[in-house]
């Protein structure tokens, strides 16, 4: 079981494996309880939650799985659900303790998404039916059938339940089931929001990708993040450290928690806003000089030429010259494209054949 362990990866499907992939398929009897690999990607390509992978045993494919991934949907979700919509071993490679350390992967891929409380499934009751795999792995019983299908939960994060809640749109599970609200109201104020961000951690961390620092504020503070999303922090802005703090959450917390994804810049918006009132209110003012670097970070995440001008004039009048240059170069990028080539494809933008050349030379991203 050790060995096979190791040896078993999810892959991505090209062009060159594609066909291999749809040949894979579960013995006679399963049959009719498992849909086709080639109808599972065939509903992938009209349905934006779709996350999929072959599974491998060394360089040999042997199976497939889907998942209904709810964090991949635009607009965001508030409370994202991921089930696994279609998991498959090849009748060859069946009782070799395959599929177990597929769906370990799975639960690894699943629990690294800081929003996602569950990973959610469901199964056909009976005669060899896999119930024993999936209770030996941690899922649970929500209480729910669907269509006559058991659903099960596993708990990914403290306080997550397993009950279901409907709206998933997977195929094979779901349903209508209501639950409690799964997000503990944030706990934290304001000044703990910038002591971690101005005392806690060092100024490096600000400005370096790192997974662990993203990890920790994810950690820390996924739950703060939704609620200021959802316009909850608003009682914060009666001073202008408390309007800075919530900026710090919509506008870096959000780039930490959702790294890579349309979601890191889900809060962008809703940050130059209030910084902007901040400016016209001359709140700025009362802030120590790094404090206004933050206040003033969403004008330079921007995509707006109007907006770089205002920023420009702020960060020259901040008197941090390195800060400055950071400025005029972002202005520069906007005033050429109108827009961020390096945010395209997590934007599902299309990139221009010029974006493309600029992007593969340095001095490209941020």
């Amino acid at each position: 079981m050790t060995d096979v362990t190791a040896q078993v990866t999810l892959r991505e499907i090209s062009a060159a494996t594609v066909r291999t992939i749809t040949r894979l398929a579960v013995g006679p009897d399963q049959r009719r309880f498992v849909a086709t690999n080639a109808e599972s990607l065939a509903q992938a390509l009209f349905a934006t939650e779709a996350w999929y992978r072959a599974i491998y045993l060394g360089d040999e494919p042997v199976g497939f799985v889907m998942l209904s991934d709810e964090s991949l949907r635009e607009p965001l979700v508030d409370e994202p659900e991921v089930w696994i919509w279609r998991f498959m071993v090849d009748a060859q490679h069946q009782r070799k303790g395959i599929g177990r350390a597929a769906l370990g992967l799975v639960i690894e891929h699943v629990r690294a998404k800081p929003l996602v409380r569950r990973l959610l499934l469901s199964y056909v009751p009976g005669e060899g039916c896999p119930e024993p795999l999936y209770r030996s792995l941690g899922f649970a019983p929500t209480g729910q059938v669907d269509d006559g299908e058991i659903v099960m939960a596993l708990a990914l994060r403290t306080g997550a339940t397993a009950t279901a809640t409907g709206g998933s749109g997977h195929a094979g599970g779901g349903g209508s089931a209501s639950s409690p609200n799964l997000w503990p109201t944030a706990p934290q104020t304001p000044e703990q929001v910038l002591h971690f961000w101005f005392v806690e951690i060092t100024p490096a961390q600000w400005w370096r990708v790192d997974p662990a620092f993203d990890a920790t504020v994810a950690e820390r503070f996924a739950d703060l993040l939704m609620a200021a999303r959802k316009g909850e922090l608003s009682g914060w802005r009666t001073s202008p450290r408390g309007r800075l703090a919530e900026i710090i959450v919509l506008d870096q917390f959000s780039r930490n928690i959702h790294r890579g994804t349309a979601h890191a810049f889900a809060g962008d918006a809703a940050a130059l806003v209030l910084a902007q009132e901040a400016v016209a209110g001359g709140h700025d003012a009362a802030l120590a000089q790094t404090e206004r670097v933050f206040l003033y970070m969403p004008y330079m995440h921007s995509e707006s030429r109007h907006v770089h001008t205002q920023a420009e004039r702020l960060f020259a009048a901040l008197g941090l010259p390195s800060n400055h240059d950071f400025e005029l170069r972002h202005k520069a990028i906007i005033d050429r494209f109108g827009r961020y080539p390096h945010r395209n494809e997590a934007l599902g933008r299309r990139s221009t054949p010029e974006e493309l050349r600029f992007l593969s030379g340095p001095g490209s991203r941020f």
